[in-house]
């Protein structure tokens, strides 16, 4: 979007100056306006609650009526500055005072003179007013020419007119303190270029070289032959050129504090040079020895380490041992290097460990010679590596996590192995035999692993998989293989299984195949042991406990009593999903209440009646699909029935009930019911406070607010409604007939969110059709300012009414005017800004030969903040006269 034009004004509050940057404005420009407010040259911010007014007015008329207003403003964030962006300098009393053409912005009529004033106020209150200042209006805002027009009459300060020969006047005005300069008359000049100009005091002067610097340009006045022959105006109230210029120093000075660096040659009062001198100790550093002082340490020993002294005091070196300095400069994991965490020693010639603590891993690696023990002797020895050797004596145990590496003198362990205990262990043999679990070892054989108890075999593992031993005693004994477990001797006797007395499990026998001869199972049970297979008949009763039934139970008999009378809890089909009861006719019976605890799901309903109502009877025998009728009530004769018809749900009560046939309620709290008014007389009750709906001999009745929502509310006959509440309806109301008809009157209520601030916003549509039609359209609007301002949301309302005449004739556009707003009010709530409300008819749309439309456009503006999303409430009535009106929505 390209940059506006910005309009600045400057306005003293205590004297009421106000003074324009520009000296013109051009009818219909879209620009900004900045405002800077004053007191005695000081910025200044408006009080709380303020509201800026600036008005354009037509010259030397006085305190007129405004031609255009710009109300909509904002605090920026420099004190005293108030902005308004983007407005339109125009409307149609600027046209008329232009003689300008409403929808012409190129007219090029004559310049006119307008005044510009300021107000403000705080909640409606008048607070301050500006004097005038007087510039010049362009009718045609695509004008170039924007430059300030020559002489500017009616009151415009310091304004240098001509005066008689050589003789110029400076018109009165405010300095830029506010303070009251008066008119400067008769200022000689001469045949040349004459510079006049202004003091900040208000002092006027002339002089023929250039305008002089600290003073404020006014005119350029060129005069030859004793007249003058040019006046160009110079006046710019921004920024006056700035005083140049020099001074004497007649005194520098220079000081230090803080230890260390001392001044020399301070104050020079006519000439010389400051020196800083340094001083401190050869070898020694700088510190700080307080937080704003300087110190110098000692003398640090050569090649020593440095160390600091803490707060306040020096730092200091610190002498190190032999060799320190140099093995800090060795690499680490080589020879002279120190050992640090994870690093390698290197290969030193001994390290001697006194005390040491923690794991040790020894590799120990070559020939063990004469000056190496051959024997490592100790409470627990760790290996890491291979360990290979004549022979290992370790009596508290040998732990070995590496190989046992074998030699060609010692091709394995032998002897009595590995042993806790005498003839206790265990025994890896490669030269030594046994005869068999039980027995002692004799010779030689290849047995892999025996696990010894007293010098005798007690378990065998052979190299070829086959493990031997007595008896094994197991909390769980698992047998993978496929063929399980196997007693007995294959054409022999076979084994025997025994089972211990056992409080619940589940035993399965299966017979192997070929034939075993008897087979005899022994069980601690009584009574007769049924087998999985095969048809099985009980003579007495059965007693069981949870048993599983698969597929289903039948009977050859017609009568089945499937529980017995004692059961008085049955729970039944726990699991099922799906339950099918019966027949496709006939009568299921239940003797008790019945209750549904399943809570819903999706696509399905906890009681459903699918089945096709029934409508090939009679009135008399066409059932409803579920019926309450109580025992000895007369029989219904006139049920719906025949094509297209039936009954879903249905009551026949007894004669003299005076109850609900449905009542439908929330928490014990009645929301819809259908009965009686205990006189026999049908009442629909809804709410909980008895509101109903009655109809007694053709009479309607209604108890409470009766409300329509979006339809017409009608009567016939000559009847009207009758409500003892409220009548509300949601959508628009008609009195007098059928909405739109003639001589009616159409009501509605609107609401219309999210306005933008100041901006004009359809909250209202009419529609006319293509016909001859008058109406009269009057609009109530409830203006309030969205969150985001001082205090929130609805700080500040409005309210404002504006009456629409309305006339077109068939074939002819319509034609609207509105009413000058009436009924105005505003609130606001303290501390927050002020709310504005108008609003203004759209241009007309549709064509001559269609229904035209219209919107009326709301604006909501803010007096400052930022309130943002307004909302508007709108009341509209609509008066027609003529049929097929005019309709609003």
């Amino acid at each position: 979007m390209a940059t506006l034009r910005k309009i600045t004004l400057n306005w003293e509050i205590r004297t009421g100056a106000i003074t324009c940057d520009t000296g013109y404005i051009k009818r219909q420009e879209l620009c900004d306006v900045d405002l800077y407010v004053t007191v005695d040259g000081t910025a200044y911010a408006l009080d709380t609650s303020w509201a800026l007014n600036l008005s354009v007015k037509p010259a030397l008329l006085g305190d007129n009526a405004a031609l255009v207003a710009v109300t909509t403003w904002t605090a920026s964030a420099t004190t005293g500055l108030y902005q308004a962006t983007a407005q339109t300098i125009g409307g149609t009393a600027l046209d008329t005072y232009l003689a300008a053409n409403n929808s012409d912005t190129t007219d090029d009529e004559g310049n006119k003179l307008v005044d510009l004033d300021v107000y403000y106020t705080v909640s409606m209150a008048m607070k301050a007013k500006s004097d005038t200042v007087t510039v010049i209006c362009k009718p045609n805002v695509g004008r170039t020419d924007d430059t300030v027009p020559a002489t500017i009459v009616a009151r415009n300060d310091f304004l240098v007119s001509n005066g008689t020969g050589l003789l110029v006047n400076v018109a009165a005005g405010y300095a830029a303190n506010g303070a009251f300069v008066a008119a400067q008359a008769s200022l000689a000049i001469t045949n040349a270029t004459n510079y006049i100009e202004i003091t900040a005091a208000g002092v006027a002067s002339v002089n023929t070289t250039a305008f002089t610097a600290g003073s404020y340009p006014l005119a350029t006045v060129v005069a030859s032959a004793g007249a003058i022959t040019a006046n160009t105006d110079l006046r710019a109230w921004i920024t006056p050129k700035p005083a140049t210029g020099g001074g004497t120093v007649t005194s520098v000075a220079q000081s230090f504090t803080g230890g260390l660096i001392s001044v020399a040659g301070s104050p020079i009062t006519a000439s010389g040079t400051l020196a800083l001198t340094v001083a401190g100790t050869s070898g020694g550093i700088p510190y700080f020895s307080s937080g704003t002082t300087w110190a110098t340490s000692a003398a640090l020993a050569a090649s020593a380490l440095v160390v600091g002294g803490g707060a306040g005091a020096a730092p200091a070196s610190v002498t190190t041992g032999a060799n320190v300095l140099t093995a800090l400069g060795v690499a680490v994991g080589t020879d002279g290097a120190f050992i640090t965490r994870g690093g390698n020693a290197g290969t030193p010639s001994a390290i001697v460990l006194t005390n040491a603590s923690g794991t040790a891993s020894i590799n120990i690696n070559g020939t063990v010679g004469a000056t190496t023990p051959s024997t490592v002797a100790g409470t627990t020895g760790t290996f890491s590596g291979a360990l290979e050797g004549a022979s290992v004596s370790a009596t508290g145990g040998l732990n070995l996590v590496g190989n046992i590496t074998p030699s060609a003198s010692f091709p394995f362990l032998s002897g009595y192995g590995l042993f806790g205990g005498v003839g206790t262990g265990v025994k890896f043999i490669s030269d030594s035999v046994y005869t068999g679990v039980g027995n002692k070892v004799t010779g030689a054989g290849e047995v892999s692993l025996l696990l010894f108890s007293n010098n005798t075999a007690q378990v065998e593992l052979t190299h070829a998989g086959v493990l031997a031993c007595g008896a094994v005693t197991a909390t769980t004994l698992t047998a993978s293989a496929t063929t399980s477990l196997l007693l007995g001797t294959a054409g022999s006797a076979v084994g025997n299984v025994g089972f211990r007395n056992a409080t619940s499990g589940t035993t399965t026998l299966a017979p192997a195949t070929g034939a075993l001869g008897t087979q005899t199972v022994t069980l601690p049970l009584t009574g007769t042991l049924a087998i999985s297979s095969g048809a099985q008949t009980f003579t007495g009763v059965q007693s069981m406990t949870s048993p599983d039934i698969t597929t289903s139970i039948t009977t050859p008999s017609t009568t089945f009593a499937l529980v017995n009378a004692t059961a008085t809890t049955v729970n039944f089909a726990g699991a099922a999903t799906t339950i099918a009861m019966g027949a496709a006719t006939g009568t299921t019976t239940l003797g008790n209440n019945l209750a549904l605890t399943t809570a819903g799901v999706a696509s399905n309903s906890a009681v459903l009646a699918s089945g096709a109502l029934y409508t090939g009877g009679t009135g008399t025998t066409t059932f409803p699909a579920i019926l309450h009728q109580p025992t000895g009530a007369t029989a219904a004769t006139a049920w719906s029935s025949g094509a297209n018809s039936g009954t879903a749900f249905g009551c026949n009560e007894a004669t003299g009930f005076l109850g609900n046939f449905a009542d439908y309620r929330i928490a014990g709290v009645r929301h819809f019911a259908l009965g009686t008014d205990g006189s026999g007389n049908s009442r629909l009750y809804w709410g909980s406070g008895g509101q109903y709906i009655q109809i007694v001999s053709s009479t309607f009745s209604c108890s409470g607010g009766f409300s329509v929502g979006g339809g017409t509310l009608a009567t016939t006959g000559g009847n009207g409604i009758t409500s003892s509440g409220t009548l509300a309806v949601t959508g628009a109301t008609s009195l007098g007939g059928a909405a739109a008809a003639a001589t009616t009157a159409t009501r509605l209520t609107k609401l219309t969110s999210s306005i933008a601030d100041n901006t004009a916003t359809a909250c209202l549509t009419v529609t006319i059709p293509n016909a001859a039609h008058a109406a009269s359209l009057r609009v109530r609007l409830l203006g309030r300012l969205g969150a985001g301002g001082a205090i929130g949301a609805d700080e500040a309302t409005g309210a404002v009414t504006y009456d629409f005449a309305i006339a077109r004739t068939a074939g002819v556009n319509a034609v609207v005017n509105a009413s000058p707003a009436f009924g105005s009010a505003a609130s606001s709530v303290a501390g927050a800004t002020t709310a504005t409300v108008t609003a203004a008819a759209s241009a007309i749309s549709g064509a001559v030969g269609a229904s035209n439309t219209f919107t009326v456009n709301v604006t909501i503006a803010k007096g400052g903040g930022s309130s943002a999303n307004h909302t508007c409430t709108i009341v509209a009535e609509v008066l027609n006269a003529n049929v097929t009106g005019i309709s609003i929505a």
